[in-house]
């Protein structure tokens, strides 16, 4: 009695431990639309549709699965080619020549068609560096800077009234130096003090 319990027992239960898990979600079902401008784009006239420039991104209905394991393959492979041997070597990463060529070759010839259209460049943006999209979309169409000037750190610092690093500071590196070498006491933390409206809050 106790086997043919044992049995109707495990028959049971066999099809709980015989049933596939739950496919993994789409990464992205639904197109996005990203804003531009989040905080509002220059010049608004108002706060219709047509005042704020946005792009639509579509995704492809599943991003998981074997096929993307290959493309994820193929990238690694092509922007390892990109690297010095010499560095791919004292990193133990793979140099064959052969490969490298393969690869290369056809990404090459896909990039170069994907350039050619605007559209396809966002959507491989999106897929391969999302966080990137706000800066890299307008970028790609071509919208005007909100300021054309551009300008060196030093010319930075000279027009807005900053000093130069190495000179910055003086009179509070001396007075932290009297302070560990004379004093033989820690540095106070009156720079950080300082910087904290800049820096955020040391708390």
């Amino acid at each position: 009695m106790t086997i043919i319990a044992l049995l109707v027992a495990v028959a049971s239960l066999a099809p709980a431990v015989q049933q596939p898990p739950a496919p993994a979600p789409p990464l992205m079902q639904e197109p996005q639309t990203l804003l531009l401008w989040p905080n509002g784009a220059p010049g608004a006239q108002g706060n219709e549709d047509r005042d704020k420039p946005a792009i639509t991104v579509y995704m492809p209905p599943n991003t998981t699965g074997p096929m993307t394991a290959v493309i994820v393959a193929i990238l690694r492979r092509g922007t390892l080619a990109t690297m010095p041997r010499w560095m791919r070597e004292l990193a133990g990463l793979p140099t064959g020549r052969v490969l490298d060529a393969l690869v290369v070759a056809p990404l090459s010839a896909t990039f170069t068609l994907i350039s050619l259209s605007t559209r396809l460049e966002l959507i491989v943006l999106r897929l391969l560096s999302p966080m990137t999209v706000p800066i890299g979309a307008r970028v790609l169409l071509k919208v005007p800077p909100t300021n054309p000037v551009t300008m060196t750190p030093r010319e930075a610092q000279a027009r807005y009234g900053y000093a130069n690093p190495a000179q910055a500071h003086l009179d509070l590196r001396d007075k932290q130096a009297r302070r560990v070498h004379g004093d033989r006491v820690a540095p106070s933390d009156e720079g950080l003090i300082e910087s904290e409206p800049l820096l955020g809050s040391m708390a």
